[in-house]
């Protein structure tokens, strides 16, 4: 391996563009430490909700866990913070080193840590969708519920959730663009690859209502700084026409075996990407059969007393109108004033009973079942009274949204409209 010629001389940068050169790259490395894919520290929890109430006056300011947002007062106080702290360490490494001609090590050390960050993300994001595990297949409540009452968010999820295909390449460019970030061959390529692909990633979050503005924005603001290194040749190439080169970045190290621990290192951390991202996925190319699985429309609930009198005019909190089974294990009850109850569930593979269990793993309700066809009918006991459950079950081929495919002529657009 030859190894590059350290510069003679390096440029000598204003103390303005120096401190404006620490100020990002100091805000890079917070971030990243910060994310999603970081690991989340306790004293810089309490001291994000102090500063958020001390400062910003933010009442009750708080980090909720597990809520699938990432866009929470807190996120944002946490940004806040992250510039700040970047501000003052810029600031005090500058005041500190104010002799060094130029930063331009750091800064390329740095656009290494924000490829592997972008390239990180997009690969576990992408591997999502092709293994299906982001966006998986429309649920039976989602597709019995109004489109009206769905909510942006849930337009998004509904619309990736009806085409397979439309996910998996949604998947694969995402995918493809973390892979070149991981080269410095096709680190250039791979930055403008992925900024134009998250770029509707990031105009659906904020069209549609997705809580995961922050996230994406610095994914196509890391993708910014990734190319900033070559702004000047990308300028000429793509505005002024002009014939130029793409500069090719070392960092210069004085021995060859640092090469050689680096090259190494770089491949651990591949492995590593793809040892974290797809283990988890694997489950969702194996899906269990489940019992019973379907929509269960309700056409007649009778209840009656354990003397067998029939109980009248059931209010709406109480009646069914619909009985979801899609997953090993759970069933999902609709009432007819649209509340959902999630109850666990065990179906014996040849008996003909289901026991439905809330939350407290009591006894919720006992049913025998009898089928012919679609037909089927529930018989039991909910605490001491007697029900009587009349249903007609769906599958998801009965869904019109599902069952309509992909035609190469239409004399006439495909969208509900009676002609």
């Amino acid at each position: 391996m030859k190894l590059p010629h350290l510069p003679t001389t390096e440029a000598q940068h204003s103390q303005l563009r120096k401190f404006f050169s620490l100020w990002i790259i100091f805000y890079v490395y917070v971030y990243v430490a910060t994310s999603q894919f970081g690991r989340s520290a306790v004293w810089l929890e309490e001291f994000v909700i102090w500063f958020g109430t001390k400062f910003l006056h933010i009442q009750h300011l708080q980090k909720i866990k597990l809520t699938g947002s990432g866009d929470t007062t807190y996120h944002y106080v946490l940004v806040f913070v992250c510039v700040l702290f970047s501000y003052g360490a810029g600031a005090i490494t500058l005041f500190i080193d104010q002799r060094r001609r130029n930063y331009r090590q750091f800064y390329l050390f740095t656009i290494v840590l924000a490829r592997y960050f972008v390239g990180y993300a997009l690969i576990v994001y992408g591997l999502a969708k092709v293994f299906d595990g982001q966006f998986p297949a429309n649920s039976y409540q989602r597709l019995d519920t109004r489109i009206g009452d769905i909510t942006p968010m849930g337009i998004v999820w509904t619309m990736m959730g009806v085409s397979r295909p439309y996910t998996f390449v949604s998947g694969l460019l995402e995918l493809i663009g973390g892979l070149l970030l991981l080269f410095r061959r096709t680190k250039t390529f791979g930055a403008l690859f992925s900024m134009t692909v998250m770029i509707n990633v990031v105009l659906l979050n904020y069209m549609y209502d997705v809580p995961v503005k922050l996230f994406s924005t610095h994914i196509v603001l890391f993708c910014v700084f990734i190319l900033t290194y070559e702004w000047r040749a990308l300028f000429d190439f793509f505005i002024l026409h002009k014939t130029t080169a793409l500069a090719f970045s070392h960092f210069w190290l004085r021995k060859k075996w640092m090469y050689y621990v680096l090259r190494a290192a770089k491949f651990v951390v591949i492995g590593l990407i793809f040892y974290s991202a797809i283990p988890p996925l694997w489950a969702t190319l194996d899906k269990p059969r489940v019992p019973l699985e379907g929509a269960y429309v309700v056409h007649s609930f009778e209840v009656r007393s354990p003397d067998s009198t029939l109980l009248n005019n059931l209010p709406d909190s109480a009646s069914w109108s619909n009985i979801y089974i899609e997953h090993v294990g759970e069933a999902t009850v609709r009432f007819k004033n649209d509340d959902l109850i999630a109850l666990n569930t065990g179906i014996g593979w040849q008996s003909t009973g289901m026991t439905l269990y809330n939350a407290d793993h009591k006894v919720f309700i006992e049913t025998k079942y009898q089928q012919a066809k679609d037909t089927i009918v529930f018989s039991g006991k909910i605490n001491d009274n007697l029900v009587h459950i009349k249903t007609t079950r769906k599958g998801k081929e009965d869904y019109r949204l599902l069952k309509t495919k992909f035609t190469w002529i239409n004399e006439y657009p495909n969208n509900g409209r009676k002609r």
